[in-house]
């Protein structure tokens, strides 16, 4: 069997329906075109007698899978042109909001680092307690109803105190912990 009735053999069994069919249909048809060339035999004939479609039909095949070819190497050559590798490892693994930010930002800039890469994958962290946080938890209010103007120096002596009979605690853990991590 020749390389083009193998063509053929493949485009009647393609389904049409799909996205990756009707480019794989576009591809083959290209090379069978191209292969055709070489013989006496004429395309359009070929068409007719071995997947029995119209040249029309085959040429909005072979159009679409043109057009896929164009974009897929306009994408290359972006990707070429404005990434480094070391940000193409980076992107690659990346989750698919990480991908849009940093696509994103290739728009604004004219190349991608891998440092760029790692400042948008960075978790996005939540900030930690303040200590009005803390002093409205000891003197029981609400940090947002928490008017530090409003209270009282015996108020803010109580939770000083109490802040610091914490931190003392929790260095004492610590110390314990690094005795016990010593032997």
């Amino acid at each position: 069997m020749t390389k083009v009735e193998q063509i053929a053999t493949r485009l009647r069994a393609l389904d049409r329906a799909s996205t990756a069919s009707t480019l794989e249909t576009g591809g083959l048809l290209m090379e069978a075109k191209a292969m055709l060339r070489e013989t006496e035999t004429r395309f359009g004939d070929w068409l007719r007698a071995e997947v029995r479609w119209s040249q029309r039909t085959a040429e909005r095949f072979m159009r679409a899978r043109k057009w896929y070819d164009k974009q897929l190497a306009a994408i290359r050559h972006a990707v070429d042109s404005h990434f480094e590798p070391t940000a193409l490892y980076l992107i690659s693994a990346a989750d698919p909001d990480t991908v849009a930010a940093v696509v994103k930002l290739g728009g604004t800039q004219a190349r991608i680092s891998a440092a760029d890469v790692r400042a948008i994958m960075k978790p996005k962290t939540k900030p930690g307690p303040k200590l009005s946080d803390a002093v409205a938890i000891i003197c029981g209010t609400n940090a947002n109803e928490l008017d530090v103007s409003e209270l009282k120096a015996g108020e803010i002596l109580t939770a000083i105190s109490k802040l610091e009979a914490i931190f003392d605690r929790i260095r004492g853990n610590v110390v314990k912990l690094h005795k016990v991590n010593e032997f």
